[in-house]
């Protein structure tokens, strides 16, 4: 491996602290009332990071799993939370996700995601699938380095995988909770109230029926303060869904589960929180923003408003997955699954003046997989082979547009010639619709098919040898099309006329090997190789320019240890990582027409150490912590956009942005986190819950510009709350109690950077950004 010139005196300081400091990563021993059992010591988690059920401590992959106890405990309402208690995972606008400091650097439809999500056994083609309340979970894990070999579709960075509970035979139970929180450090107070319930009915002996349902209302965390004319502005989130699961073991050999689910949100808090961070010497908006009563700055959670602001989104699917036991050493599965969204959205230039007023689009999207897996247990040798197919459509139209900040009485005039009327012998020839934009129409079909197999060889007792292979098959369609319906004076973009048909394989693959050092304590080493499939640049293009994306691949080397110490009471696992990026696909600047484009413009190495460590000192007390050390940086990226007045920047508005750390990749990451539980004068326990996070600076702009960069990141969380056995639970809690305002993004003004060479900021803002204080109620039956 590498040299890594990282702040290992800041491992060394993490290192005492983990085993100072309190976190919780292991289910208690009696969920019910963990306080009054017997110490036995921590219960290992199981999880499926190689699509069976084994031993956190017996699998050779990096993996953080996060229980539904936890997610509670800790009120982990989305996916935004999860960097809570995953250190090496990252999340910004969008939900753009990044582990080991490697995702998908390129805010397009037309690109899959480097980090691929799995919900109940379904990869999901696009993020917009995976919905945003968390409901009756069993479990999370965040899986580190490639993982395409056995979840379906690419993964080429890693992998969230989500699952949740499974109808339960012969009982019937229901759960009822709410949730309160209060942002009181936001404009006006906002509140979410999140409601969830779940409710499972027996319908035979052999068959259950499990029904999860849930609606919340998210306030937003930044608010219009001034609003010129009666534009749309849903600042509010309403967010409601139903799921229902069917479970029927036909006979000991044969079950049928059944998923069907169907999603709605409305509004743009959470999503288009945008504001303000600064304004650079020399900016065009400095008297716009000043009227609208705005001041910018780190804190600023005011905008003003002129146009349209608002988001809606449907989607929803259906999943079979039909077991059959061969017998003891073969069982056959297959998964067929349909999911789709339809998103409808349009933000403003978060002012109340036209610069570029209409940022709109209507996207569909529609995805098909089927898998066939054929699973194998032998007394030496176990494994797994199957069949999978993806298929998706996609659409997309967009729509820019605005008046540049010129007055309206202006435009219709020449030479801008908005909305003029055409006289015989004037000076208007045409008449533009708009006076700056674009408008863009995306049609894309995806067909993926691959055969895959992993399988375990036990060399001795104590040695065990895992290889993989994969092979898969892409072909991807597009039919793109710019400034064929409106006209403008001024145009973002050129317009082009495109419709291809390309395709690529690939063969990736694992191998590792696995020592047993006694039952505690286990070693292992591994090679692996990612995939990520090919797309297109959504942005239209002469035809000399290419559009095609070449498929992103990654080497992955990494060493770990899992171990278990102190008859079970203390669980130290570490793992040492190194992986290279080729082809890496990132937004990248093309001087010939001179725009921004998807492009495989760079390598990107991560270099690293992830260390988690869990220990219950006492009966009732559970201590857990993780941390993240890391080096990551491009080791070519020729072709990268300079922000305004870049020192190093080359005439054609690019330098090669080699050796610069990539957007959201900390060098240190941690969580800590500690639980106690207490007995009750009542029937049941109490719980204190404590937890730290801590995150190096990091910059969200591949050029490193300055002005973007966020400083270091300290968030307290406190939870206090009671478990009775009569089914109530009752929980207080903070999140970020201190209030550190941390934005999720932050991104250079395309207006003044284009008009103006200069670099002002604009921040989008999670609700995790602020503290919440909340209060929790559930009641189970």
């Amino acid at each position: 491996m590498k040299n890594m010139n990282l702040p290992y005196k800041k491992l060394a300081v993490a290192i005492a602290t983990l085993l100072t400091t309190p976190v919780i990563h292991a289910q208690e021993a009696d969920v019910a009332n963990p306080g009054a059992t017997e110490d036995s010591g921590l219960e290992i988690i199981q999880v499926t990071s190689q699509r069976r059920v084994e031993n956190l401590q017996e699998v050779p992959v990096s993996v953080t799993a996060i229980s539904p106890t936890e997610l509670e405990r800790k009120n982990v309402s989305d996916v935004y939370q999860m960097t809570l208690n995953a250190p090496s995972f990252q999340i910004g606008e969008d939900n753009s996700m990044s582990i080991r400091g490697a995702g998908t650097l390129a805010f397009s439809s037309s690109l899959d995601s480097s980090v691929a999500v799995a919900f109940d056994e379904v990869n999901l083609g696009r993020r917009f699938l995976m919905g945003a309340v968390f409901n009756d979970i069993s479990q999370i894990e965040v899986l580190s380095g490639p993982q395409g070999l056995l979840f379906g579709k690419n993964a080429s960075a890693g992998l969230v995988n989500i699952t949740s509970t499974k109808p339960q035979l012969g009982y019937t139970e229901g759960k009822i909770d709410v949730e309160y929180q209060l942002r009181d450090t936001t404009p006006q107070d906002g509140r979410s109230i999140i409601t969830r319930g779940m409710y499972n009915i027996p319908l035979t002996d052999n068959s259950a029926l499990r029904i999860n349902a849930h609606y919340a209302t998210e306030d937003p965390v930044a608010r219009a303060i001034k609003v010129v004319g009666n534009p749309k502005l849903d600042e509010e989130t309403t967010d409601w869904g139903v799921k229902l699961k069917y479970l029927n073991e036909i006979s000991e050999d044969v079950s049928v589960y059944v998923i069907a689910d169907t999603n709605r949100e409305s509004g743009v808090a959470g999503n288009f929180d945008r504001t303000f961070r600064s304004l650079g010497e020399g900016s065009g908006k400095v008297d716009y923003v000043a009227a609208d009563g705005v001041v910018p700055g780190t804190e600023n959670l005011d905008y003003g408003a002129d146009a349209d602001n608002f988001r809606d989104v449907e989607m929803g699917g259906l999943m079979a997955k039909v077991t059959w036991a061969v017998n003891d050493n073969y069982e056959l599965s297959n998964i067929t699954a349909w999911r789709y969204y339809e998103l409808e959205q349009s933000s403003d230039d978060n002012m109340a003046s036209n610069e570029l007023n209409i940022n709109a689009s209507v996207s569909e999207y529609d995805q098909f997989s089927n898998e066939t897996r054929l699973s194998m247990d032998f007394e030496n040798m176990r494994g797994q082979v199957g069949l999978y197919y993806f298929h998706s459509t996609q659409s997309v139209d967009r729509f820019l547009a605005g008046n540049g900040l010129l007055p309206a009485f202006l435009l219709p005039n020449f030479p801008f010639c908005v909305g003029a009327e055409l006289v015989e012998g004037g000076m208007c020839s045409v008449s533009n619709d708009h006076f700056i934009g674009n408008d863009t129409v995306m049609d894309m079909e995806t067909d993926s098919a691959a055969i895959f197999g992993q399988f375990d060889f036990l060399l001795t007792d104590d040695l065990t040898l895992t290889t993989g292979l994969r092979y898969t098959y892409d072909e991807i369609y597009i039919d793109l099309a710019n400034f064929q319906r409106y006209s403008f004076f001024t145009t973002i973009g050129t317009p082009a006329l495109r419709e291809e048909t390309n395709s690529s394989d690939n063969v990736s693959g694992k191998v590792s090997l696995q020592y047993q050092l006694d039952d505690d304590k286990m070693v292992y080493a591994s090679y692996s190789r990612g995939y990520k499939g090919p797309g297109y640049t959504n942005t239209p293009s002469p035809e000399q320019t290419d559009i095609f994306i070449q498929p992103e691949v990654v080497d992955n080397y990494e060493i770990g240890a899992k171990t278990v110490w102190l008859d079970n009471h203390l669980i130290v696992n570490a793992s040492v990582f190194d992986q290279q990026f080729d082809d890496y696909q990132v937004q990248a600047f093309d001087a010939a027409i001179s725009q921004s484009v998807i492009q495989n413009a760079a390598s990107l190495s991560s270099t690293g150490v992830e260390l988690s460590i869990t220990a219950m000192p006492f009966e009732s007390l559970t201590v857990n912590a993780g941390a993240t050390l890391m080096d990551s940086q491009f080791d070519s990226f020729p072709g990268a956009a300079c922000y305004p007045q870049q020192p190093d920047c080359d005439e054609n508005g690019t330098f090669d942005a080699a050796g610069l750390t990539p957007p959201t990749a900390a060098k240190f990451t941690s969580t800590a986190s500690a639980t106690y539980d207490f007995e009750l004068p009542l029937d049941g326990y109490g719980f204190v819950t404590l937890n730290y996070y801590h995150r190096d600076p990091v910059n969200y702009l591949i050029s490193n510009a300055p002005q973007t960069r966020i400083g270091n990141v300290d968030q307290f969380g406190l939870n206090i709350g009671v478990r009775l056995d009569s089914g109530w639970d009752i929980t207080l809690f903070c999140k970020n109690c201190t209030d550190e305002k941390v934005p999720v993004a932050t991104a250079i003004d395309a207006g003044d950077s284009a008009v103006y060479g200069t670099t002002s900021v604009v921040q989008s803002w999670g609700f995790n950004s602020v503290r919440n204080i909340g209060l929790r109620v559930s009641y189970g039956f």
